[in-house]
């Protein structure tokens, strides 16, 4: 599930961009969205990502039905990492969602 709002933007401040070359002057809004990732190996980066709550944000030029947005200059941050204990891992560990242990 991922959960998406969008915030207008007035305008853009080429000093502070991380690629002067990828400002796009129509940028009217930032697209910003928090979702659950699996975690493993990232086929675009081709980095391992640990499994837990990313938040994208994406710049974006809207206009009517129309979105524009450029590939790679969005970001993506991990909130926090999530560890998956499986029914095995929570018997043993006498968890009692499923019913381990006591």
């Amino acid at each position: 599930m991922r959960i998406e709002c969008c915030v207008p933007v007035t305008g853009v401040d080429e000093n502070k961009a991380r690629n002067a070359r990828m400002v796009n002057p129509q940028t009217n809004r930032i697209r910003l969205s928090v979702d659950y990732n699996l975690g493993g190996l990232n086929c675009f980066t081709y980095k391992n990502e640990l499994r837990g709550y990313y938040l994208h944000a994406t710049p974006e030029y809207a206009h009517g039905y129309m979105t524009q947005c450029m590939l790679g200059t969005g970001v993506k941050h991990g909130l926090s990492d999530f560890v998956f204990y499986g029914s095995a891992a929570c018997c043993r560990a006498g968890c009692p969602g499923n019913g381990g242990g006591y």
